[in-house]
């Protein structure tokens, strides 16, 4: 199954214009690349990539990653639907990525008061 070659709509990183949707994976800067979807987040640290960062701001939690070479070929194999996974292996990476997540969630609301 999957994209068959082709990016989907949503994950093409461009210039927006006002009032356009933004995508949710992007190359911010060459040595970053952040997503807000979890299950690419927890793909990236299930496959060994380091989170470097995440943020929380207005319920959109960000995660942070360096920009590589291998982070790259496995953003195209998910994107194409080539990624593979041992579940188990999975959840415990959406497990690890969701805890850091609430946490951030948890620190920004600390702020907020």
């Amino acid at each position: 199954m999957g994209y068959q070659g082709r990016t989907p709509p949503s994950l093409v990183p461009h210039s927006f214009q006002k009032g356009e949707a933004v995508p949710t994976d992007e190359l911010v800067e060459e040595d970053r690349f952040e997503t807000n979807q979890t299950t690419v987040a927890a793909f990236f640290v299930y496959s060994g990539l380091r989170l470097v960062g995440l943020q929380w701001e207005y319920g959109v939690c960000t995660f942070f990653f360096a920009n590589t070479k291998p982070l790259q070929n496995l953003f195209s194999q998910y994107i194409q639907g080539e990624a593979r996974v041992e579940p188990q292996g999975f959840n415990n990476a959406t497990v690890q990525v969701k805890k850091r997540m609430f946490k951030a969630r948890d620190e920004a609301d600390q702020e907020d008061k």
